[in-house]
């Protein structure tokens, strides 16, 4: 009799715990419901206190969650794997950003979630995000061909976000002098943004490649500078305040630049509205 009441009562505990996959995916929302309300200090509520990948993550974040609105639309699981007390998530998100003069524009994103489980329960030690693996890859190929049959291949990944990661990885390559991977970047941001019609990320694929001319040891200085209007134009079309904004501080930091009275004016008007949209 006392053995069936114990076994009755685990099985009542056992049934008012969450399955552990249940309890990660309820984790999960959560990190992205918070996320998108913007408040990035419950977001980093969410995290194992102690995550080597923390700071980095608050860093990025901060200039997004508290400059943009953020509406979260979906979240979808593509894989869930428990490894005693780890779980690895990949999963992908749609959602939207907005800003006072900025319409709402969608911006999906793919991202590897690593969570432990401790005695609070599941906390978060590492966020990437899938494109910028992804972008990684993609330049790793080894001909414009395979490239183009990997872009092919993962429709989900090509995204706004693929495209920030490209250039981001593009200003590095070409900072490190690494032309040739620079250039391969420039290639791929490009057609990123054709193939998703986005202006932002064309004006960054223009703006990296105003970088890589004023760069390589051969470069056309009256390109770059060409280049470097043509990414500010691009992304004041866009009215994206980011956009606008990093663009036109590069073009204004370029050793090269020598404008023209009025398109000195009309870059530093830019400069101007791009801070009031933010």
């Amino acid at each position: 009799m006392i053995l069936s009441a114990a076994v009755l009562l685990a099985a009542a505990l056992s049934a008012q715990a969450p399955a552990p996959q249940a309890a990660v995916e309820t984790v999960v929302r959560r990190f992205y419901t918070t996320y998108s309300s913007g408040d990035l200090d419950a977001l980093a509520a969410l995290w194992e206190p102690g995550s080597p990948s923390l700071p980095a993550f608050r860093s990025e974040m901060t200039p997004l969650l508290r400059s943009r609105c953020l509406t979260l639309h979906q979240v979808t699981f593509d894989s869930l794997d428990i490894v005693n007390e780890h779980a690895t998530v990949k999963l992908h998100v749609l959602l939207s950003k907005s800003g006072p003069t900025m319409p709402e524009r969608y911006d999906p994103h793919s991202a590897i979630m690593e969570l432990v489980r401790n005695d609070d329960g599941w906390r978060v030690t590492k966020w990437t995000l899938g494109e910028e693996a992804f972008a990684a890859r993609l330049l790793a190929g080894r001909s414009d061909a395979e490239r183009e049959a990997m872009l092919q291949a993962e429709p989900r990944l090509v995204t706004p976000a693929l495209g920030r990661s490209l250039c981001k990885l593009g200003v590095l390559a070409a900072n490190q002098q690494r032309f040739d991977d620079a250039a391969a970047l420039i290639k791929l941001g490009r057609r990123v943004a054709a193939m998703i019609d986005d202006s932002t990320g064309l004006s960054l694929a223009i703006g990296l490649d105003s970088i890589f001319e004023r760069l390589r040891p051969e470069g056309d200085a009256a390109r770059s500078l060409q280049l470097g209007y043509e990414a500010v134009d691009l992304a004041e079309e866009a009215s994206d305040p980011d956009a606008i904004s990093r663009s036109a501080l590069r073009l204004g930091g370029n050793p090269v630049r020598r404008r023209p009275a009025q398109r000195g004016a009309d870059l530093d008007a830019a400069v101007v509205r791009a801070a009031r949209r933010g």
